[in-house]
């Protein structure tokens, strides 16, 4: 089980790559990928999946999100 630590490090990097993916909007643009629902999980938002315990599936999402491959 994840603690509050690790969840906040998983959404630390999830908002990290998300704002490299953006260089000139960058943070807000994040913050905003990190609040919305997102279709990838199950249209949770990444924060709210990281806390239910499974930030890997929003690190997989912000990853396809940065390289282009999240197209539906």
């Amino acid at each position: 089980m994840l603690d509050d630590v690790d969840k906040r490090h998983q959404a630390r990097e999830a908002f990290d790559v998300i704002a490299n993916a953006y260089r000139r909007e960058g943070e807000a643009m994040a913050r905003a990928w990190m609040w919305g629902m997102n279709p990838l999980l199950r249209d949770d938002s990444p924060l709210l999946t990281i806390a239910a315990g499974r930030g890997i599936a929003a690190l997989r999402a912000a990853r396809k999100h940065a390289t282009g491959d999240d197209a539906h």
